[in-house]
């Protein structure tokens, strides 16, 4: 049953007459506000994948499912809302102090203003390293949050890795902006 909260109605009108005939979103739409609707997931070089957003606009709970078979098996769930966590206690919104707590030491990402813009590289032989296998089970992101300096931004970007223990990644007021948990096949 949890996974039908996956298929549930896209617009208003649908989940309406959706609803009417099945107690089960019914009941989901009422306890949980689920709202719901397809969406494009930006791949990077210009592509695009079909996603369907749940929990809509909503800032602690958003997550977008990416189809590998549209509507009927999903390939990985992009978390965004910041009131989830894995088993470490991480997740979006969590800042880059709290990270490197959690990892027992620095991390590497990727830099600013290119296609991997963020991405979390390499725990660094860590803690987070035995339970976050980076790019086969979870792919994370950073962003900064202002205020900062644009000299610190500038610092930190390019098609290079980085390391969290730099003066700048601390000024950035980086944290995690979403997390994609890779579902297994």
């Amino acid at each position: 049953n949890s996974f039908r909260i996956f298929m549930a109605p896209c617009d208003q009108n649908e989940a309406s007459q959706k609803t009417k005939k099945d107690p089960f979103l019914a009941n989901v739409h009422r306890r949980r506000g689920l709202s719901s609707f397809d969406t494009q997931i930006p791949m990077g070089n210009g592509s695009f994948e079909k996603g369907t957003a749940i929990f809509a606009g909503d800032a602690a709970r958003q997550i977008i499912v990416q189809w590998a078979i549209p509507r009927v098996k999903p390939k990985a769930v992009v978390v965004s809302g910041t009131q989830w966590r894995t088993i470490s206690k991480i997740g979006p919104g969590t800042r880059i102090r709290s990270i490197i707590q959690a990892n027992g030491g620095p991390i590497s990402f990727a830099g600013f203003e290119w296609q991997y813009a963020g991405f979390i590289t390499s725990w660094r032989g860590g803690k987070l390293e035995a339970d976050h296998e980076l790019s086969n089970s979870i792919m994370a992101y950073l962003a900064p949050k202002e205020p900062y300096l644009p000299v610190d931004y500038k610092a930190l970007t390019g098609d290079q890795e980085f390391s969290s223990d730099l003066p700048e990644a601390d000024r950035l007021n980086l944290h995690i902006s979403t997390m994609t948990i890779m579902l297994n096949e």
